[in-house]
């Protein structure tokens, strides 16, 4: 499922490289008078009057406008195909570079962000009393930021849960990909009594 927010950059993609697709065309065509533009005054500008008259370009003045009308049409091309036709394709966490050595030697090691937060998630929900845990993690410079929201149960205490779970999440989290957590936020949220099963 897209999230809003990637569905609306997209659709601002398409929008915006549409206009810039139509103007360009447009422009390509009044340059060379194909298009039925009357010429006639666009206004002034500090007393200096500004007219367009397609018919009267200079071959050199025509030639700009081409250039710029390819140039727009181009830049709108590319952002309709990225808007429409770019998948969402899985980021990833390259968690050991050949030249860094460490416990990976000289193999390059990247990690799916799907797959690290599904691990977090994990971690978290196996940890007692936590019914449901939905993790943000990024990957920086020294280590693992993971911020995590979770449910837990009504009776929960919930220092003993924050504190396990805290635990759990490092010594797993740095286990599975050899890199340290550095930061860990935990928000929590009770679960109402009528989701308790």
């Amino acid at each position: 499922m897209i999230k809003f927010k990637t569905f609306l950059r997209r659709l601002v993609a398409v929008i915006f490289g549409s206009t810039l697709l139509v103007l360009s065309g447009v422009t390509f065509l009044a340059a060379y008078g194909w298009l039925p533009i009357s010429s006639g005054s666009l206004g002034s500008l500090g007393g200096l009057g500004l007219s367009f008259d397609p018919y009267t370009l200079a071959a050199d003045h025509r030639l700009l406008w081409t250039g710029i009308s390819a140039a727009g049409a181009l830049c709108g091309v590319a952002l309709i195909w990225l808007g429409v036709t770019f998948t969402r394709a899985q980021s990833r966490f390259v968690i050991s570079e050949p030249r860094h050595g460490g416990g990976f030697g000289d193999v390059r090691v990247s990690m799916g962000s799907k797959g690290v937060r599904s691990l977090v998630a994990f971690i978290g929900e196996s940890t007692d009393q936590v019914r449901q845990c939905d993790p943000t993690v990024s990957l920086h410079r020294k280590g693992w930021k993971v911020d995590c929201k979770v449910y837990v149960a009504h009776e929960a205490a919930l220092p003993a849960v924050v504190d396990s779970l805290r635990s759990s999440l490092r010594q797993n989290l740095e286990h599975h990909t050899g890199l340290p957590v550095f930061k860990l936020d935990i928000q929590t949220e009770l679960t109402p009594l009528s989701g308790v099963s």
